[in-house]
């Protein structure tokens, strides 16, 4: 084999100098593939910020309950407690209004039973849910058309 002079003294074979190419390349390749991920998932988050036209809380579908009245509405709520004896199962937005549906466990399609398994009371849901109306003290009751944990869609 023939040798190549290295500045480091001492002299690296043809193999040698192949293979620590090869590593730069592979490092400047990993950078690449990574400040391109994040770049694409900073650029989606933005994306979805401009895009979200849905209610910030359930206040204000109370208050422009005309609005919202027979339509689906999506949004970020928190489990806080779900109920086998008296079949319902109750989230609260982040300042603390609950919304209660009621989950008849022998009418519901399979796709939801199967979330009922895993709920954590306290985590992030997103819920899609059709308003029904405002109950007399300010209350939004609604139909649950599904949700699912705000972890799983972070998931890459």
């Amino acid at each position: 084999m023939k040798s190549l002079p290295s500045r480091g003294g001492r002299e690296l074979n043809r193999d040698e100098e192949s293979e620590k190419t090869n590593m730069k390349i592979i490092v400047h390749v990993t950078a690449a593939l990574l400040f391109s991920q994040v770049l694409i998932s900073g650029g989606l988050q933005a994306e979805e910020k401009k895009v979200s036209t849905e209610p910030e809380a359930l206040s204000t579908i109370a208050g422009a309950i005309e609005t919202y009245r027979n339509k689906g509405v999506t949004m970020t709520l928190r489990l806080k407690i779900y109920d086998t004896v008296f079949d319902k199962i109750v989230f609260y937005d982040e300042n603390n209004h609950d919304i209660e549906f009621p989950v008849e466990v022998k009418k519901i399609p399979k796709s939801l039973k199967r979330q009922l398994i895993n709920l954590h009371n306290g985590m992030l849901y997103r819920v899609t849910f059709t308003v029904r109306s405002v109950g007399a003290l300010g209350l939004v009751t609604g139909d649950l058309v599904s949700f699912t944990p705000l972890v799983m869609e972070r998931l890459p």
